[in-house]
């Protein structure tokens, strides 16, 4: 007799993936402090070694009132520190959850707190080399600029080339995403000749050019008291920043390696690769909101592109917190995922912090009624809930005449994750097939059996869902032009404001009429280049359009001449 399949066995190795400068915002993880104990206490550990090295305390700056003005987070010297503490309280609170990190990989200054996880350095050596750190680059003086240039890592390479006195490449992290850093008439001059190829750049909001020949004048001295670190052989492995490849344990134990690791580029793309190479489907975020989780599922979907056999399941990407939401909500929806994904949690450790004890059940007969509460039951009321079988990005039609129709209804990754599928740089974009097929839906909805043309159809601005933010309330609004014929736009606002700013993302023209459209015959003879859907999303990805399984239904693309 045939020996049955063996067991599918699943991979449930997780990454943890430490947050770089500039994801920090003031409360960020004050929640966690008031109801959790583990972590406030890690957190007071943390501040205990660095109150005496900061001007301010730490907790201070951390849970400041975010109306009072800038923060001290926004300057280096307080953000480095802030970042460990936090990133380092995060991950202790989800080993003790009980999820074990098989992989470490930080982001610039997450790679510091990797170590201390892995157990290079001890939690009080971390904590006083990364308050130095700050320390030093605060001290330099204000002279540089960081760009991010939509180009891969050569193409930058040589339009740097004729000022590398001054300007280096400081990180690559995805296809097409470069940042580089330096004196800032240097950087200008860059950014202009690069926009003559076609190429954009965005400046980033830093208060130094990390990474950057400007940071030179503080090397020694950081090397020197590096020096001072009691070093120890990592216990997990840590990818490092500077090759982005596995760390070796001479180069964590070196001063010289932290040293380098403030002025090399951070090889953030090399780092993910890797581990999407090892087959990781599991990325968990360490840091106040999901910075790296959009990179990162760039970079994966890049090298799932170009093999040639069977990927590995669709990778589930997790933050601990989000800067829009309570810490609670994103961090029970990863506790949530991670189950589901086949992570062994400690459910005894997830609430042993909170008292419990039997309780009699009232001597009644159960009622048989499903009592549970529907995802969007805890919404806010701001937009009615659609009825059974509403469509669901138009949501509700809340007008009955035909010369104004007005559809009201709210959009996230909740309600629609597909959309999660469908990334440009690395945020999630609604298409505009989906807004285009709306308008089609509200005019059918006017008289049905009609044909329905849309004309001047004009995108206005792409309606955008960052990972961070709140739901977004969308409006669809048909004006009747007479004969007809209607005016239509499509508007969105953020749900939660309470006076919103509205959007026009798309306007058009809509007729209904008895015309029936001739069948549409495509010239067959004319000369044609076939392309693979493969090859279609690669080239697609090159240019940070990032496509899950939800949009990939092209198997082959006609070219013609």
């Amino acid at each position: 007799p045939q020996a049955p399949d063996a067991p599918e066995t699943r991979d449930t190795r997780v990454a943890f993936l430490f947050t770089g400068q500039g994801a920090q915002y003031v409360e960020m993880g004050k929640q966690l402090y008031q109801t959790l104990p583990s972590f406030r206490q890690t957190l007071d550990a943390c501040a205990a070694v660095l109150d005496p090295k900061l001007a301010r305390p730490l907790l201070e700056v951390m849970f400041g009132n975010p109306g009072d003005g800038p923060s001290l987070l926004d300057e280096t010297g307080f953000a480095q520190p802030a970042l460990f503490a936090l990133e380092f309280a995060l991950a202790k609170l989800w080993q003790g959850f009980g999820v074990e990190p098989s992989v470490l990989l930080g982001h610039s200054v997450g790679e510091y707190a990797a170590a201390c996880l892995a157990g290079t350095m001890s939690l009080e050596d971390g904590l006083r080399l990364i308050a130095e750190r700050g320390r030093l680059m605060q001290s330099l003086p204000k002279l540089g600029t960081m760009m991010a240039c939509s180009a891969d890592e050569d193409r930058v390479a040589r339009a740097i080339e004729p000022h590398r006195a001054v300007v280096s490449i400081a990180a690559v992290n995805a296809p097409g995403n470069t940042v580089i850093s330096g004196e800032t008439r240097a950087i200008e001059a860059i950014a202009a000749a690069l926009a003559q190829q076609g190429i954009k750049s965005a400046r980033l909001r830093t208060s130094h050019a990390f990474h950057s020949p400007l940071m030179e004048p503080i090397l020694d001295a950081f090397e020197r008291f590096a020096r001072g670190v009691a070093f120890q052989p990592p216990r997990l492995p840590v990818i490092s920043n500077v090759t982005g490849r596995p760390a070796e344990a001479d180069h964590l134990c070196s001063a010289a390696y932290w040293a380098r690791h403030l002025r090399a580029p951070v090889r953030f793309q090399d780092s993910v690769a890797h581990l999407a190479g090892d087959g990781y489907r599991i990325f968990l975020e360490i840091g106040p909101r999901p910075t790296l989780l959009a990179m990162a599922r760039q970079n994966v979907q890049t090298v799932q592109t170009g093999q040639t056999g069977p990927t590995v399941d669709d990778p589930r990407w997790l933050p601990s917190l989000k800067k829009a939401n309570e810490d609670w909500a994103p961090l029970l929806d990863s506790v949530a995922q991670l189950h589901l994904a086949g992570v062994d949690l400690d459910w005894a450790a997830f609430d042993h912090a909170y008292g419990r004890r039997r309780v009699s059940l009232p001597a009644y007969a159960f009622q048989r009624t499903r009592c549970w509460f529907d995802d969007g039951a805890q919404r806010p009321a701001r937009v009615r809930p659609a009825r059974l079988g509403a469509h669901p990005f138009l949501g509700e039609r809340v007008t009955r005449t035909d010369h104004v129709v007005l559809f009201d209804g709210a959009i996230d990754l909740d309600r629609l994750p597909f959309l999660d599928d469908h990334r440009v740089h690395g945020i999630v974009v609604v298409p505009a097939v989906v807004m285009v097929e709306a308008l089609l839906a509200a005019a059918g909805q006017l008289r049905r059996g009609k044909t329905i043309t849309l004309h001047d159809v004009v995108i206005h601005q792409a309606l955008a869902l960052p990972d961070d933010a709140a739901s977004r309330r969308v409006q669809t609004l048909l004006r009747s032009l007479g004969d007809g014929r209607f005016a239509a736009e499509i508007l969105s606002a953020i749900e939660t404001d309470d006076e919103p700013t509205w959007t026009r993302h798309v306007t058009a023209t809509v007729e209904l009429s008895d015309h029936r459209p001739a069948a549409f015959v495509p010239d067959l003879d004319a000369p044609e280049i076939l392309v693979d859907g493969p090859a279609v999303y690669a080239r697609l990805a090159q240019r940070q359009i990032a496509l899950g399984p939800s949009f990939r239904a092209v198997d082959e693309v006609c070219w013609r001449d």
